[in-house]
């Protein structure tokens, strides 16, 4: 994808610097001797609350916001528990009943899916 586009997508922007957060904190903490999975969860979640984190600063501060789709895609992703906590601590997203909605479809698809996981493995 050109520059050009990744200023005049802001969801692209906010995806590409997500992945390179994730992959760089995966890794580190994967050589540290934590499971790959460990890693990934541990990464997505903390990217994710840190998202969460810098919406609500734009937020106060009016300035260029992260749009609900990327919180959306990264809790998707597995950043739920990171999305949880940054919703709590920053009192963000817990008045918008869209947001929340969809964000309880979410955690309730994750959970239904692990559930049948570990049920049938």
């Amino acid at each position: 994808m050109s520059p050009e586009n990744l200023r005049t997508h802001p969801r692209s922007s906010f995806l590409a610097i997500a992945a390179a957060a994730i992959l760089g904190i995966s890794c580190i903490l994967a050589t540290n001797g934590l499971s790959m999975v460990c890693a990934y969860v541990v990464s997505i979640s903390l990217v994710t609350f840190g998202f969460y984190g810098y919406d609500k600063l734009r937020a106060v501060r009016q300035g260029f916001r992260v749009p609900e789709q990327v919180l959306h895609t990264l809790t998707i992703l597995g950043g739920t528990l990171g999305g949880m906590a940054g919703q709590r601590l920053f009192r963000h997203k817990t008045s918008s009943s869209r947001f929340q909605v969809r964000f309880t479809l979410i955690l309730l698809i994750q959970v239904a899916a692990m559930s049948a996981y570990y049920w049938y493995y």
